[in-house]
């Protein structure tokens, strides 16, 4: 008797935070459709429990809701989660897609930098070669105008 009192409005709880956190999902993913489909599917879940609640504390009568329209919300729920999942995956498709840009894109930059500071790094080395060749040149020049 004890279970029944606490996994009933327990499991009702969870099936309608299950639907708090897929409707939350919503913005966070930017993609709405697989949210609702688990949404429904929770709901469903939860209309079952609450059934099953009212049965157990005899406020309802058992098989209220009649073996066979608890068999259509079972396969309901399923068909839900299945299209749910299936939906789900095209976020995670395109999470992937999107890492794969970036991956080439920090690779481009990291090649780019690489060739940009192998300029720097050249030109520093000229201006070093340059200044030197002045100094040589001046000191030269000097010794001729010395002589």
């Amino acid at each position: 008797m004890l279970v029944g009192i606490l996994t009933h409005p327990l499991g009702i709880a969870l099936q309608f935070l299950g639907v708090y956190w897929a409707l939350c999902l919503i913005p966070l993913s930017g993609r709405s459709n697989a949210w609702l489909v688990f949404s429904a599917a929770f709901v469903l879940m939860g209309v079952r429990r609450v059934d099953e609640l009212l049965e157990h504390f005899e406020i309802i009568s058992p098989g209220t809701l009649t073996n066979n329209f608890d068999d259509l919300l079972s396969l309901l729920t399923s068909i839900l989660m299945v299209m749910g999942i299936y939906l789900t995956r095209k976020i995670f498709e395109e999470h992937q897609q999107a890492q794969k840009t970036l991956r080439q894109q920090l690779d481009e930059l990291l090649r780019f930098q690489k060739v940009t500071v192998g300029r720097e790094l050249r030109m520093k080395e000229l201006v070093e070669e340059n200044t030197e060749l002045r100094r040589q040149h001046d000191l030269t020049k000097s010794d001729r105008t010395q002589s």
